[in-house]
């Protein structure tokens, strides 16, 4: 288990983070029904699903807090946080790299292979004791 933990480390992960992203985005499957899209998400975006896969697997490789977020800012989107010694990081894979569209409406990027290079990390607080700020209600 991971004690400590910062940028460089988080990067460690990402090769298994994105194994467990690709496996979900292969299986979603937009054509599956024309008037009603993916079974599970219709015609919406699938970064919540990305985020709880993300938020999942780091907590199961460090042992550290996790938690998921969602702003809409111009539109919605969720993403996955996590409490380390160091400090509170987002972990996400912007939605343009794998989907196109808007609302609640959004289409498929076929042929997606994910990266570590498709991945976004940043720390939003350098105090991890301020982590049930972030947490919602």
């Amino acid at each position: 288990m991971i004690k400590t933990i910062d940028w460089l480390e988080l990067n460690q992960l990402l090769p298994e983070l994105a194994r467990r992203v690709q496996k979900e985005y292969d299986e979603w499957n937009q054509e599956a029904d024309p008037e009603t899209g993916d079974s599970e998400l219709g015609f919406g975006g699938i970064c919540q699903n990305f985020a709880y896969i993300i938020a999942e697997a780091v907590g199961e490789l460090t042992g550290f807090d996790t938690a998921i977020m969602s702003a809409q800012i111009g539109e919605q989107h969720v993403w996955a946080i996590v409490r380390t010694p160091e400090g509170i990081y987002e972990i996400d894979i912007p939605a343009c790299v794998y989907e196109t569209g808007g609302g609640y409406n959004w289409k498929k990027i076929p042929d997606i292979t994910f990266t570590e290079q498709d991945f976004v990390i940043n720390l939003i607080d350098s105090d991890p004791n301020v982590w049930e700020e972030f947490l919602d209600d």
